[in-house]
């Protein structure tokens, strides 16, 4: 089953990945992100910037009934 998902992951990525930079949401760099964020109304030089990542999401969810 997972090699079939990273198969399908891999297409997705191969025919997605020209549109990707397009989007509004899509950050090229540093300098980019800085562009985007001095262009946001209401982000003065007190305002606080959070980003979050998660990773293990779905860890409670036992595996057979996850499937």
């Amino acid at each position: 089953m997972v090699h079939q998902l990273k198969k399908i992951s891999l297409f997705v990525d191969e025919h997605i990945k020209h549109m990707v930079w397009k989007m509004p949401s899509y950050i090229r760099d540093t300098t980019d992100f800085i562009k985007k964020v001095q262009d946001i109304k209401g982000v003065t030089e007190n305002s606080i910037l959070v980003t979050m990542d998660v990773s293990s999401l779905y860890i409670n969810i036992p595996h057979e009934e996850g499937d």
